[in-house]
């Protein structure tokens, strides 16, 4: 099996559309390739007399980078339309869409106006198949027939201002947003975090370093709410026990061993980082230091067994063969005594 790799990095920003980059990365294997989906029935989009679409271009969640043009629908029963936005770094959500994080799913930032009072826009976390690129899908999510329920004339509007922005910066609208991109660049690298930050000598998250709203984070995990709870999801590198997020992910290995879904950073092992500068056509199998610990001590525990079983064989045998001697001499000794024996003499 070829090991899984996300050739992503916040400091080189490659795309995995499928297509080779100019520094020759390609789109990641197996589970990370771009893929498109080819489900023969097309899907149905609103409840109130909704459109059928065609197969829509849905990459994985590790091509899409941070402040990507991208089409995204709520709820999992596949009756809402698909809304243009803008997929965000965590970081510029606002708290209350931060706790609803949920693993596997990047924040999404809906245009248009909201549909709440006194709020300037609407989120939601998106899983792979509630997400798609903007410009592959124009044609085709643009012509949605939205109820009148989803409001379509904020589709209208959303649809509208996204479309401008897609005509000025093409799919990433980074542009718009530098002081989110430099604070990605600080993630990345945390001495990189502004010193004269009156918040940078108080206590930050271990893996986001945004400040922490007490010493020691959740239940003293040093971790902010949203990484403790992505961590305790399992989303994080068990190399360097950090939280990745989707949004500003670096370059990653998966691991192949039998039921591990972990994602390892090819900074944080050695052999992660021997994965993902292989050729990409070379098949490697790739296990995460956890599974490689669990095996070593399987190995370990395997020969104690087998030293255990073969000493308890040996002293097994080695009774069998006392026993047998002391039969053997008892034996001796009876016969011994009995030709002694007056019976003996006179037979």
């Amino acid at each position: 099996a070829s090991a899984r790799r996300a050739r992503r990095s916040c400091a080189d920003r490659s795309r995995a559309r499928g297509e080779s980059d100019p520094e020759g990365r390609r789109a990641p294997t197996t589970m990370q390739r771009t893929k498109i989906e080819e489900d023969a029935s097309a899907r149905d989009v609103g409840a109130e007399g909704g459109s059928l679409l065609p197969p829509l271009a849905q990459p994985t969640l590790f091509s899409y980078r941070a402040n990507d043009l991208v089409w995204a629908r709520t709820g999992t029963r596949g009756n809402e339309p698909f809304w243009p936005g803008r997929m965000i770094d965590v970081l510029e959500a606002p708290e209350g869409v931060r706790r609803d994080c949920a693993p596997n799913s990047v924040c999404v930032q809906f245009y248009g106006p909201s549909q709440r009072k006194n709020t300037e826009r609407d989120y939601c976390w998106a899983n792979e198949t509630q997400l798609a690129p903007f410009a592959a899908n124009l044609t085709s999510l643009s012509m949605q027939s939205i109820p009148k329920r989803a409001r379509p004339t904020a589709f209208k509007e959303a649809l509208e201002e996204a479309r401008a922005l897609f005509a000025t910066h093409g799919e990433n609208v980074s542009a718009l947003h530098p002081n989110l991109a430099a604070f990605d660049d600080a993630e990345d690298d945390p001495d990189a975090i502004d010193p004269d930050d009156p918040d940078a000598g108080g206590p930050t998250c271990s893996s986001c370093y945004v400040p922490l709203d007490k010493e020691g984070g959740v239940k003293g995990t040093g971790r902010c709410a949203l990484c403790a709870k992505l961590h305790k999801e399992g989303q994080f590198c068990p190399a360097c026990d950090k939280v990745w997020q989707w949004a500003n992910c670096p370059a990653m290995v998966g691991c192949d061993a039998p039921g591990c879904e972990f994602w390892v950073h090819a900074s944080c092992d050695a052999r992660a980082k021997e994965v993902m500068d292989a050729p990409e056509n070379e098949d490697i199998e790739y296990h995460c230091p956890r599974c490689v610990d669990k095996a070593e001590r399987a190995k370990e525990i395997a020969v104690v067994k087998a030293v255990v079983a073969t000493e308890k064989k040996a002293r097994k045998k080695a009774l069998k063969l006392a026993e047998k001697k002391e039969a053997a001499k008892k034996a001796t000794a009876a016969t011994a005594k009995k030709s002694k024996s007056p019976a003996g003499d006179r037979g």
